[in-house]
C-alpha cells in the first residue's frame, strides 16, 4: 500500500532521541517522500558519518516500511517506524538493531514548504541511481561503486524558478537536476549521461 498524502513531501528531521539519550540533532537530514518511492540524505554537523539511502517505502496500519534499494552504507533490510501526526509534523518511534538487542528511537519531523505540488520519481535503468523530487524540494543520489566510481548525492530547492543546491555527498556536479516538462510514468528519458525510468509522476 502506498503511503498516505498526509505523509508525501519534504520532511526536514528536528532531533532524534536513542534509547534513554536525549534529543538531539547532530545531521542535517532531508526526507522526500512521494507515493511508494523516497530518498534521504544525513549529512553530520560534526564528523564524516553521513548517511543517504532511498528505495521504495509502504504502510500498514499506521506503520511506515522503507526499504532501502541503495544507499551510502551497505544495508540489507528495512526501516520501519510507528508514526503520529503532530501541528506541521510527524513523530516517528521505533527501533534498530543493537549489540545487545532492540534500541529504541524517537525522531521528530517538520514539513518543509512548498508552493508547488509536483511529484517525480525516476530511477535509473539499471538501478543504480534514483531522482525524487516532492514539489519545490528535490533529492538524487548515484551508486558508482560497483562500476569503480563513487557515491554522490545532492539535494536541491527550487528558488526563483532555479534549483539551487543546498548541500551534497560526494561528487554531485555530473548529477542531474529535474527536468521540465511533464513525463508520464513508464517514459525513459536521457539525463546526464542515464537512461532513467519515471516511476511516478503528478
Amino acid at each position: 500500500m502506498t503511503v498516505p498524502r498526509t505523509l508525501r513531501g519534504a520532511w526536514r528531521r528536528e532531533s532524534i532521541t536513542v534509547g534513554d539519550g536525549e534529543p538531539s540533532e547532530p545531521q542535517q537530514v532531508r526526507y522526500l517522500q512521494a507515493a511508494g518511492v523516497y530518498a534521504d540524505v544525513r549529512v553530520s554537523k560534526e564528523d564524516d558519518e553521513h548517511l543517504c539511502f532511498a528505495g521504495t517505502s509502504t504502510w500498514t496500519d499506521e506503520w511506515a516500511k522503507w526499504g532501502h534499494d541503495l544507499g551510502l552504507a551497505a544495508w540489507a533490510g528495512t526501516d520501519e517506524g510507528a508514526l503520529e501526526w503532530i501541528d506541521g509534523g510527524v513523530i516517528e518511534t521505533g527501533s534498530f538493531d543493537g549489540p545487545d538487542g532492540p534500541i529504541p528511537y524517537v525522531e521528530v519531523w517538520q514539513r518543509l514548504p512548498s508552493e508547488s505540488d509536483a511529484v517525480l520519481a525516476l530511477r535509473a535503468v539499471g538501478g543504480h541511481a534514483l531522482l525524487v523530487r516532492v514539489g519545490d524540494h528535490s533529492l538524487v543520489l548515484a551508486d558508482d561503486r560497483p562500476a569503480g566510481g563513487g557515491f554522490a548525492a545532492r539535494y536541491d530547492v527550487l528558488t526563483g524558478g532555479a534549483w539551487t543546491p543546498e548541500f551534497s555527498l560526494g561528487d554531485a556536479g555530473p548529477l542531474p537536476t529535474v527536468l521540465d516538462g511533464h513525463p508520464a510514468v513508464g517514459d525513459e528519458l536521457e539525463l546526464a549521461g542515464r537512461r532513467w525510468l519515471v516511476e511516478e509522476a503528478e
